[in-house]
């Protein structure tokens, strides 16, 4: 199995709920996450749209995420657009423990997203975030996430 094909759970609609943490950029509380995956590129690419609304149905936050392996170094590379708008870094990282771990770093500090297979389909996603290396890891939102209808 290449490295790509182990990118293949981000791929198919999964719906899910998540918990939003305070940040300095959004307020916490629940929400529903839509995802939906499919191959680009001829099957070298993965674009992952992404779209959260809160509990009466509003617009919360909304992305594109484009993942690919990097073959000379074997590493998987994220990249994310979405309606914060900044610029997008890469992010890197591969698998520790049964998990896709990937980190950037940006002006505004660094950002982990771990996603985790879920056994019969659909994965848990953690996005993490810390201003400094002085500080821990910060949560900022947690889902997980079922196949099912993308709406």
């Amino acid at each position: 199995m290449s490295a790509l094909d182990t990118l293949a759970f981000l791929v198919g609609s999964t719906t899910g709920p998540e918990t939003r943490h305070p940040t300095p950029w959004t307020e916490g509380g629940a929400a529903t996450g839509h995802l939906d995956g499919a191959w680009e590129a001829g099957g070298l690419a993965i674009a992952q749209r992404y779209r959260e609304v809160g509990p009466a149905g509003e617009p919360l936050f909304a992305g594109l995420f484009v993942l690919m392996v990097d073959r000379d170094e074997e590493t998987v590379l994220m990249w994310g657009f979405d309606s914060a708008g900044f610029p997008p870094e890469p992010a890197r990282g591969g698998w520790v423990d049964g998990s896709l771990v990937l980190e950037r770093t940006s002006p505004r500090g660094r950002s982990r997203a771990t996603y985790t297979p879920l056994h019969g389909g659909g994965f848990t996603q953690l996005r993490e975030f810390r201003a400094s290396a002085d500080d821990g890891w910060s949560p900022v939102v947690e889902g997980r996430y079922l196949p099912g209808s993308v709406t």
